[in-house]
């Protein structure tokens, strides 16, 4: 039996059970057991991938680190409005090749570039596996990829920055990031029709826009509910206002509702806010999910949604009818209680098992979860967050 073989035979079992069982002779197990971790991420991250024989899986951090599918082809979809067939693109940082593959599924040419030796054999034999015959692959760092290409015309050129730093520090700048975007702009702008840097989704939207030029659009990308980057649209010349743009994908693949609007724009708005003397129960309060929270369109949210925030730095919404097509959770208002001592008590000895948000309050979920003796889940959802007359209140919902 050759390796292809026991991967194929193998990929669904759990991998620790196959690395302390029995090792076949003449199979290389560290490889075959990084084949079959790699299928299995692939299955869940790339369908489309996962379903082709015969490619080639990295290890653990690049695979960790990709584009899923859905994300990369959401923004195949962002290219394909912006340009027209056949143009010719380059991915300066092309990793295991994701985002190149869905980016250029309407290219003419397509150069593919990555520092990592091993990532671009894997990508330019996978890529050539799903189809792309028009590939070129570059072992090279983008500065010196672009001092070759300084000459020569794009449509598209794509680049996602890696971080210098640890993982797990918040990113501050771009400058922090390999390569530096910010000493690179001027030299892609000047070569491409469209330029299209991917970022953390940890970023300050403010940071990113002082830091880059020409940014046309800035769209916010979530899938299932999760964050998961920043990606600047930016073209030479532009001057005009950047639009800010936040969408989630959800885990089947299906974009929801695109919420955009300019900083400018969403700043002229009013902000509506939850009348207090009403009363809560029987309404509906919404929680946004992370795209369209970070994307700070709030007004923008309260007047397309028809919803009342509850107070300006909670970022939870209220409203007398169920929204349709709310971006997040929609939760139906059962009761709710002024946090005190006595009150909070009383509340959470009715519900000793909820799910506890925190919004604006000076206690975490956990303190509150400790204090109170309250297990964690079950169908019971607990706001706890401020009014705007800076009274604390508890609020039990039950998910719509």
């Amino acid at each position: 039996m050759g390796i292809e073989d026991f991967v194929r035979e193998h990929r669904h079992d759990d991998v620790r059970n196959l690395a302390l069982g029995h090792h076949p002779e003449g199979i290389d197990m560290h490889e075959a057991l990084v084949q079959i971790a790699g299928w299995q991420a692939a299955e869940v991250k790339l369908p489309e991938w996962a379903m082709t024989e015969g490619l080639l899986w990295p290890e653990h951090l690049p695979m960790e680190q990709c584009t899923s599918q859905y994300i990369a082809q959401y923004k195949a979809g962002i290219v394909a409005e912006l340009l027209a067939p056949g143009f010719r693109m380059a991915d300066l940082t092309g990793g295991l090749g994701v985002d190149c593959f869905y980016l250029s599924q309407n290219a003419g040419d397509v150069l593919y570039c990555d520092l990592n030796p091993q990532l671009s054999r894997l990508a330019g034999h996978n890529l050539s596996l799903l189809g792309r015959t028009n590939l070129t692959v570059s072992n090279i760092p983008a500065e010196q990829f672009l001092t070759e290409h300084r000459m020569e015309h794009f449509g598209l050129l794509y680049i996602d920055p890696a971080r210098r730093s640890s993982v797990g520090r918040r990113l501050v700048s771009l400058r922090e990031c390999q390569p530096d975007i910010t000493q690179l702009q001027d030299t892609m702008l000047g070569i491409s029709d469209v330029v299209m840097v991917k970022m953390s989704p940890m970023l300050d939207i403010k940071v990113a826009l002082t830091e880059l030029k020409c940014v046309r659009r800035l769209w916010i990308l979530s899938l299932d509910g999760e964050c998961k980057e920043l990606l600047a649209v930016m073209q030479g010349g532009f001057d005009g206002r950047t639009e800010i743009s936040a969408v989630d994908i959800s885990a089947d693949g299906s974009p929801g509702e695109v919420l955009d609007s300019t900083p400018d724009a969403e700043s002229l708005l009013p902000l509506p806010l939850a009348d207090e003397s009403d009363g809560m129960v029987g309404k509906y309060i919404c929680e946004p999910s992370s795209a369209y929270m970070k994307s700070g369109l709030f007004r923008t949210l309260c007047l397309r949604y028809g919803v009342s925030q509850l107070h300006p730095n909670s970022h939870l919404f209220i409203s007398d009818e169920c929204p349709q097509k709310f971006p997040g959770r929609v939760f139906r208002i059962v009761e709710t209680a002024v946090f005190d001592r006595r009150s909070a008590k009383a509340l959470f000895s009715r519900y000793p098992q909820a799910n506890i948000t925190v919004r604006n309050f000076p206690m975490t979920a956990d303190e509150i979860r400790s204090r109170f003796h309250v297990r964690d889940g079950g169908n019971t959802y607990i706001f706890a967050s401020m009014l705007t007359s800076g009274r604390k209140v508890l609020i039990v919902s039950e998910r719509r």
